[in-house]
């Protein structure tokens, strides 16, 4: 792994896709980058992943085995991350966690995670925080709304800590694989 994240990018209209960050190069095992997959600060207009099909192929990510899978920070705004494989293997039927949470948000708004149509939600499972947190300068941990997984109450919950525009669809979260 790398020191510091996987990718990062602080410059607008980039795509991320068709990559395995924090793992193998089979997806099963963790190679750690210090602290984040992928990160996109300051930065508008970023897709990660995309349409994705049964298995994690191109346009999908596999983030896995870092500290965070994905974070979007300081004002970033429309951004995508979408057909993404976060927490799992490349199948999506067992664990390879990130440390703490697969998606986080924070200070930034108008920002999509998953999508309506078919193959644009992610799969966030394993993971050791939070599945996706979200939170807004402001919010407080009242504002927050947890929603404990079907399948690991303890480890993948969604948080929101937010008013701004933020949305989260189409998530799968919870497996039944260990």
């Amino acid at each position: 792994g790398n020191g510091l994240s996987g990718v990062g990018l602080a410059a607008a209209g980039n795509m991320v896709k068709g990559n395995y960050i924090g793992t193998d190069i089979n997806g099963t095992s963790a190679i750690q980058n210090g602290e984040v997959g992928v990160i996109i600060s300051q930065a508008d207009n970023n897709t990660v992943g995309g349409a994705a099909g049964g298995s994690c192929a191109a346009p999908c990510n596999l983030l896995s085995g870092n500290l965070y899978g994905v974070v979007i920070q300081s004002g970033a705004s429309g951004n995508l991350v979408q057909g993404n494989r976060i927490g799992t293997n490349p199948g999506g039927t067992s664990k390879l966690g990130n440390t703490s949470a697969g998606v986080l948000v924070a200070d930034s708004s108008n920002n999509t995670i998953g999508g309506t149509s078919s193959g644009l939600g992610n799969i966030l499972s394993g993971n050791g925080t939070y599945g996706a947190f979200i939170f807004a300068s402001g919010a407080s941990r009242s504002d927050a709304a947890d929603f404990p997984s079907l399948q690991q109450p303890k480890r993948l919950r969604l948080s929101i800590a937010t008013s701004d525009t933020t949305a989260v669809r189409r998530l799968i979260m919870g497996l039944s694989s260990q």
